[in-house]
């Protein structure tokens, strides 16, 4: 009689726990999964400032046009869908806070801020916990190509050559 108890009790112990490791793998999973999106994002961001800063055709180029070299860039990663990534370039504000405005000269002396959005929109179980979706977003600081060859750069940027 003990012996059947006590299989009947492992048997509801098995059947309380199950569901919980079982939830536990899925998040596992979702993590994991949520992980490797970013590493890709990671690398193409680092591909995209190196791909924008070392042309000055890049550099200097129409939002749109810098965006389609980036979403070409993103084809190389299986993981990321191109049409989801969203770039923005921002100047970066000299030390002190003081800004330069966004125009050719000011990146020229300063920099640009590369930032990359990739939304996330989850199904399923997942898209319940997270109805808005997830934003994932990573960035970095470049210096353009203007250093390399200042001369030229000039002359693309304010003469149109």
């Amino acid at each position: 009689m003990r012996r059947r108890r006590q299989a009947g009790q492992a048997i509801t112990e098995l059947a309380l726990v199950a569901p919980l490791f079982a939830g536990l793998l899925l998040l596992l999973g979702l993590w994991a999964r949520l992980t490797l999106i970013h590493l890709e994002l990671i690398h193409l961001t680092r591909d995209a400032a190196i791909e924008l800063a070392s042309d000055a055709e890049h550099w200097t180029a129409s939002h749109s046009a810098q965006e389609e070299a980036v979403r070409k860039l993103a084809g190389h990663y299986p993981l990321l869908d191109p049409r989801q990534v969203r770039l923005e370039m921002l100047p970066l504000p000299l030390p002190g806070g003081m800004s330069l405005g966004d125009g050719a000269f000011a990146t020229l002396i300063t920099g640009k801020k590369v930032s990359l959005r990739y939304p996330i929109h989850l199904r399923g179980w997942a898209g319940r916990l997270f109805p808005g979706g997830l934003d994932l977003t990573e960035w970095g600081v470049v210096q353009g190509d203007p250093w390399k060859n200042p001369l030229e750069s000039v002359i693309k940027t304010f003469v149109g050559g």
